[in-house]
């Protein structure tokens, strides 16, 4: 199983993602930081 590459790819979209969104709410952007810092923090366990 190539879980780190998975990761990996899901990190390059959300990159991608954070990249091309304006964000017009404050509290939306916040949201998102937590979401992707989870997301960071989760996949720091694979590598």
């Amino acid at each position: 199983m190539s879980k780190s590459s998975l990761c990996h790819t899901d990190l390059v979209q959300l990159q991608t993602a954070a990249s091309n969104v304006q964000y017009s709410n404050t509290l939306d952007f916040m949201i998102f930081n937590a979401l992707f810092i989870d997301f960071i923090i989760q996949n720091s366990f694979y590598n």
